[in-house]
Formats: structure tokens, sequence, C-alpha cells
């Protein structure tokens, strides 16, 4: 058991894997203001998704970007205007009585996955009964239990998602190949880990940064730019 909850930790970890550059969070504050306010320009109220066309309307469009905004450091809320309120009603109607998605993504666990992080970002209680059931019918579309390691194979399926919508110049830089992750015990270990995250954190950002244009994308296409934003919330986690 050990010896495979360490492989599937060390399989999550590839996300972050990078050389070193120092960066700070105030950076990636300035970066994320930017990014997050050109993904609600991009907001359609009439349609109450992101972008154009039927792949905006896709649940793992919607909740990519529903994501990026509630992890952002600003702290977005539905509350916050219907660019979140939409949006969210949206992906809830997305989702049947028991649980299982509509349409093409009812077997595919990644859709189930990006789902459930977009609600769980929203911290709304009143979304947990709905997330509950979305979560059960994801696992079980997966073949995945509740044990521990069915849980980390569910996290490592929505960072895969994560990282397949990312731009193909982010895609290119990322890491071939494991890598050695500490798992040790006691506060030099927890220190030692800390120190690696920070710096594959501030790594896989200074590659997310280099495709930020002035206007605040970076991409065109709705979906590959909230992965980055998701990309980079989550170095700017590690960092402040």
């Amino acid at each position: 058991m050990t010896k495979r909850r360490n492989a599937l930790i060390a399989a999550a970890a590839l996300w972050w894997a990078g050389s070193a550059f120092a960066i700070e969070a105030k950076d990636l504050k300035r970066a994320l203001d930017g990014g997050g306010n050109w993904l609600i320009e991009q907001f359609d109220l009439k349609e109450k998704v992101f972008g154009k066309g039927e792949r905006a309307k896709d649940v793992t469009t919607v909740a990519m970007c529903v994501k990026a905004l509630c992890d952002n450091p600003r702290d977005y809320k539905e509350t916050s205007g219907p660019f979140i309120s939409e949006p969210v009603k949206y992906l809830l109607s997305q989702i049947g009585e028991d649980g299982k998605l509509k349409g093409a993504n009812a077997a595919k666990p990644d859709a189930y996955a990006l789902v459930a992080e977009a609600l769980k970002a929203t911290r709304n209680d009143a979304h947990s009964a709905v997330l509950e059931k979305c979560l059960a019918a994801g696992r079980a579309s997966s073949g995945c239990g509740k044990d521990e390691i069915a849980q980390l194979k569910w996290e490592i399926a929505c960072l895969r998602a994560q990282i397949a919508a990312l731009p193909p110049e982010v895609q290119a830089v990322l890491p071939k190949g494991p890598i050695d992750v500490v798992v040790d015990s006691g506060p030099s270990g927890a220190a030692k880990l800390r120190a690696q995250q920070k710096e594959k954190a501030e790594a896989r950002a200074v590659e997310v940064l280099k495709l930020q244009r002035k206007d605040g994308a970076f991409s065109e296409d709705v979906k590959a730019h909230a992965a980055c934003l998701v990309a980079l919330n989550r170095c700017y986690s590690e960092l402040k």
C-alpha cells in the first residue's frame, strides 16, 4: 500500500517539476488579476457561459473557468456577479438527480473531476448534496472506491485534465518520466518537501507567465486560458 501511495504522489508531483527560478507572489497576483479580468470579459450574459459556440457550453470548459475565478486571489464568489453565479447554475443543471453528468461527458472521469473541483471552489455549502452525488457518480465511472488510494487517483485524474487543457507551449515543457519526492516524516522532511514545492511552483509559474499577453490573456481559447489561471492559482498558493 505504501509503495503504491508513494507512486501516486510522485505522479501527481509531475505537475510541479521544473527548474528553479526566483519569483514573488506579488508578481503572480498581478498576472492573475489581469488574467481574471480577461476571463470575466469573455462571459456571455445571454448564454451564461464564457466564450462563444458549443465548446463554450461543455461542462469541462465551464468548470475550468469557474475554478479559475473562484481560486483567484481576489476570492470571487457567486455573490460577486453573474459571471460566477450563472456558470455555477449551468454546471448544476448538467448534473442529474443520480449525480451523473448529462450528454457525452457522462462516462468521462475527468469531466466529473473538473465539475467537482469547480463546485468545491465555490465554497458554497448549498451545493454539498449535489457535489457528493457527482463525486459518487464520477468515482463509479472510473471504477474508484472511497479509500485513500482511490482519492489520490481521483486527484491525479483532475490534474491530468487540467494539464491536457493547457496550451501546447506549456505542455511541451512539462517533465517526462519519474522524479524524486520527499515523503520523510518529521520536521526536517516537511521542511524539505516545502522547499521542493516552492521551487517547483516558481518554475511552473515562469513557464506559464511566458504566455501572457498585455491584455491579460494566456490563450485565445477560453478553456486553455482558464487552465493557465488554475495553474498559476496553485503556484500562488505555494508562494504567498
